[in-house]
């Protein structure tokens, strides 16, 4: 079947349920239907939709889908996507479509992140990624993209959400990220190609965040942030809410800190939320609590570290790390145990 047929539905701007009727009557005629026709006299689209659906670029359609680009109808979705009270009638896929159907875990936050939550989200990516998850993220700046990265640079497995069309990276500068997740992960969205960022769109873009993964973890989340609509969801469908706490001080902590009072699990390492989630799925037996060799940079501030507070500025001076890289290693003492950060600095347990 052409697959324009998709991407002029998903232009049209239809109910969900006109969609799905549009879409199964399209897939089940044996006429040759004109769709562009069809779709362009019903009578609840707009003068504006219907001048969208004359743009529809058939021929990049047919490239990009000959490039991997696929579509899923309900009968490929995973099983949590049936929750959703009306699953989209089809969503565009490109990548490895089979990750979809493990164990997954989102982590979402803020795209203003600090490099603390960075590196937090970094390092639970990788160790819930070791574990066997799918780390499931929306793909944008800050905390989304520290997440996928996690995934990718031990497992590879990480699945981005997407509130435009799969023909566009948004942000623009992620584009070597997606192609990357589109090489070992997968991108997924409900929006036709050339299709931009509006707002409602990454409202329904956190509704399939939060239904494709068996577990929620918000990290650094101010008040006004997407990552509460998603961790709301979460709570819809019954999932668990995880929240890392940050400093008190920190305005993009408070929506993080208002889930924990309303009933999240506050969470400062991954094994936490193993311990919770890999009981269900079995074979879960270690905790990562037991060490994990250090590297260089991890063994350079052991030794620097001791009793006295050291401030990240004079860390930073003192091992040439970038600020953004440094708060990843210390980010995993911390995990580990071995470093404490204190309001002064950071300090070596003792």
């Amino acid at each position: 079947m052409n697959p324009g047929i998709w991407h002029l539905l998903a232009t049209a701007g239809l109910s969900p349920e006109k969609t799905g009727i549009l879409a199964e009557r399209f897939r089940s005629s044996t006429s040759s239907l004109d769709p562009l026709s069809v779709i362009r006299t019903l009578p609840e689209l707009s003068d504006k939709a219907k001048a969208k659906l004359e743009l529809v670029d058939f021929q990049k359609v047919a490239r990009y889908h000959n490039l991997g680009l696929t579509v899923a109808h309900p009968e490929d979705f995973p099983e949590p996507l049936h929750q959703i009270h009306t699953p989209p009638p089809f969503l565009f896929t490109w990548g490895q479509q089979e990750i979809w159907h493990q164990p997954c875990v989102a982590i979402v936050g803020t795209r203003s992140a600090t490099h603390y939550g960075k590196a937090c989200a970094q390092k639970f990516g990788e160790h819930l990624s070791d574990a066997g998850f799918v780390i499931v993220s929306g793909g944008a700046a800050g905390i989304d993209a520290a997440a996928h990265r996690g995934a990718l640079g031990v497992t590879g497995k990480t699945i981005a959400v997407c509130a435009c069309g799969l023909d566009r990276a948004y942000p623009p500068s992620h584009e070597g990220l997606f192609t990357e997740i589109r090489e070992k992960g997968l991108l997924v969205s409900a929006y036709a190609l050339g299709a931009g960022t509006i707002p409602h769109h990454f409202l329904e873009r956190n509704v399939l965040i939060a239904a494709l993964s068996m577990a929620v973890l918000v990290i650094e989340g101010p008040k006004d942030s997407g990552s509460l609509v998603t961790a709301q969801w979460a709570a819809e469908f019954g999932r668990p809410v995880y929240v890392v706490p940050g400093p008190i001080t920190g305005g993009t902590f408070k929506g993080s800190h208002n889930l924990i009072r309303n009933g999240a699990t506050l969470v400062d390492h991954p094994g936490q939320i193993l311990d919770d989630l890999m009981p269900s799925l079995g074979g879960y037996s270690e905790s990562l609590s037991s060490a994990t060799p250090l590297n260089e940079y991890q063994s350079s501030l052991i030794e620097l570290l001791g009793a006295t507070p050291l401030p990240l500025e004079l860390l930073c001076d003192s091992t040439g790390l970038e600020a953004s890289d440094l708060m990843a290693e210390l980010t995993e003492l911390e995990l580990q145990g071995v470093i404490e950060r204190t309001s002064g600095g950071y300090i070596r347990k003792i």
